[in-house]
């Protein structure tokens, strides 16, 4: 398993859809907000929000607002397990 902190910078540039192959991922919104595009579907994630993404879901996170967007991310398995595949429009 893998956690670390991600913070996506107001304005950053927007996340580009990728998945996992072997690697479920988890997200938990400790500041802001943004949308999380997945398996086709938008939402906006926000404080609080705990999001399961199972392997090979196709997926992309940005943060379109003015504030930080700092989240928890999960990962399992991580080490040789973890890849990050794009996937092109």
């Amino acid at each position: 398993m893998d956690l670390h902190i991600n913070r996506l910078r107001p304005g950053g540039a927007r996340g580009r859809a990728h998945r996992h192959t072997k690697s479920d991922n988890v997200y938990i919104v400790q500041r802001g907000k943004g949308p999380l595009t997945i398996g086709g579907e938008t939402h906006i994630i926000r404080v609080d929000d705990d999001v399961f993404i199972p392997a090979c879901t196709r997926h992309s996170l940005s943060n379109l607002t003015a504030e930080p967007l700092e989240l928890v991310e999960i990962y399992s398995p991580a080490g040789d397990a973890f890849d990050f595949v794009v996937d092109e429009d």
